[in-house]
């Protein structure tokens, strides 16, 4: 599950999740243009992941740092394919090939 993920909004790439081990701990550090609108970030795979709410970091930029333990992984996919935004699922699996 570690790696750099891109983050789709409307299908357009805006910015990337990089996920990563700290101890026992997985952490995620996602990084985003400000689409102008409240964020909140899930990852995608063969399901949706809720992480939680984008924050500003400063002036048209969004981020979010969170780390979860393996017993909070439970629900997560297997195979992370893009973050986006929760409850919006890409219509086509070519727009993140562009």
């Amino acid at each position: 599950m570690t790696g750099e993920y891109p983050i789709m909004i409307n299908g357009i790439q805006m910015g990337t999740l990089c996920i990563r081990k700290e101890g026992l701990m997985t952490v995620f550090e996602a990084e985003c243009k400000d689409p102008g609108y409240l964020l909140r970030l899930s990852v995608y795979g063969e399901c949706e992941a809720y992480l939680g709410v984008m924050i500003p970091k400063e002036v048209g930029v969004l981020s979010l740092k969170k780390k979860l333990s393996r017993n909070a992984l439970a629900g997560f996919p297997e195979t992370i394919r893009y973050a986006g935004a929760a409850g919006e699922l890409l219509t086509s699996q070519s727009k993140l090939e562009n």
